[in-house]
């Protein structure tokens, strides 16, 4: 799943309320999901991107770093782009 923000982490993704997938959950990033759902977002912003269990963070500023990040993703792989 894709999503700007983030996802409340102990809701189910088709019950998601549209305010935390646009401005987060304060439990996102802390607690892991327990039904294996990954989910890549931006909103906040990290020095490169990265990849932990459950979730792929790719915001990394470029508003006002000038780096912009993407990732790909394969079958049992990430791999990140930033330019800039």
């Amino acid at each position: 799943m894709a999503v700007h923000a983030g996802l409340d982490p102990e809701c189910p993704w088709d019950a998601q309320q549209d305010a935390h997938l646009i401005w987060g959950h304060p439990r996102f990033g802390h607690r892991p999901r327990r039904d294996g759902l990954w989910v890549v977002h931006g909103h906040v912003v990290q020095p490169e991107p990265l990849c932990r269990p459950g979730r792929i963070a790719i915001d990394t500023g470029a508003w006002f770093t000038g780096r912009l990040s993407a990732a790909r993703i394969g079958a049992g792989t990430v791999e990140f782009v930033t330019k800039g």
